[in-house]
């Protein structure tokens, strides 16, 4: 249904992914095949951590048999569990309750050898920790068959931010995403992931939520951000902007990498290949204006940012879908 509800549309192209467990419980696997015949195109619980490691084998297993990645979100909940942001220097200043980063590191060193001993391909969603990044680093100097992702937030912000720092107001519930914002240094180290290519892709965990939802106290206010509209500006702002990587290799983060990580024959200029195209301009400055948002959702920690690069117009299989001029007419 959800395929050809984006067929009908034909404003994006629209994938499916399916869930590794029934009811993301953690507890048994759904029926991969029938998942993958329906237009699966990966399984992941998504936000939800498959904890359990004997079920987590199985996965792996049973992901090999009908060949699709298992797309992980990884985060010991008994490590998490009741934590708002990044445990550290901050979170005891601010008065809350923190979330380590060995949370993510210990499911992603656990998952990096399962998907060693099945030889299977897992994909490291949202990655926040720089232990993190060097684990996916050894595994792929080994041949483990893994890749892995960023967000442009983690790669521009630190659990400093939500102190107030570089901001107006500290406790902005915007910043609140799940992995939390980490420390700078966690952040340097991501940026050199992506710049190297440990991390083959950058991908948004684009979350909208209702202004009232976010404006609940920071403990109590869910986690996420919206990033589609800011991504490719954020990005060539402080990644490209800033000499950490060229443009060239930044848009191919944003395009065939996460096509190769899914399998898709997608992300790339050719005759003959299909016309998914989005038009840059990458010196046009602009002002992040919550009033300009498409998206009906405006929690973003990036209004008021000025950024270089804007997307001029995009196009799906040959036809034009968006134009910014015709949006600001």
């Amino acid at each position: 249904m959800i395929i050809e509800m984006g067929e009908k549309a034909g404003l994006a192209r629209v994938e499916v992914v399916g869930a590794i467990t029934k009811s993301l419980a953690g507890d048994e696997i759904t029926p991969f095949d029938e998942l993958v015949e329906s237009g699966a195109i990966g399984l992941s619980d998504d936000g939800v951590c498959v904890s359990r490691s004997d079920v987590m084998r199985r996965a792996l297993e049973y992901g090999r048999l009908v060949d699709v990645p298992l797309l992980l979100h990884e985060e010991d909940p008994l490590l998490s569990e009741g934590g708002h942001m990044h445990e550290g220097v901050h979170s005891t200043r601010l008065g809350l309750q923190g979330i380590p980063g060995s949370a993510e590191d210990t499911i992603v060193a656990r998952d990096i050898s399962l998907a060693e001993e099945i030889d299977h391909n897992i994909h490291i969603q949202h990655v926040s920790t720089a232990k993190t990044v060097e684990l996916i680093r050894a595994a792929k100097k080994r041949g483990v068959s893994i890749t892995a992702e960023a967000t442009p937030h983690h790669l521009t912000l630190s659990d400093s931010a939500i102190a107030g720092e570089g901001r107006e107001r500290p406790f902005d519930t915007n910043l609140k995403v799940n992995p939390p914002l980490r420390t700078d240094a966690d952040r340097l180290a991501l940026i050199e992931g992506v710049a190297d290519g440990t991390i083959d892709a950058i991908a948004t965990d684009h979350a909208p939520h209702s202004r009232e939802e976010k404006e609940e106290g920071f403990d109590k206010a869910p986690c996420g951000m919206i990033g589609l509209e800011t991504a490719f500006a954020v990005i060539n702002t402080h990644l490209v902007g800033k000499g950490f990587m060229p443009l060239a290799d930044a848009i191919a983060r944003m395009s065939s990498g996460p096509a190769s990580v899914l399998g898709l024959d997608r992300g790339s200029i050719g005759k003959g290949a299909v016309a998914d195209l989005t038009i840059l301009d990458p010196e046009s400055k602009w002002t992040v204006d919550e009033s300009e948002f498409v998206s009906k959702s405006s929690n973003s920690p990036y209004i008021g940012w000025e950024l270089n690069g804007k997307v001029i117009a995009t196009i799906v299989a040959g036809r034009k879908v968006f134009d910014a001029e015709e949006v600001q007419a």
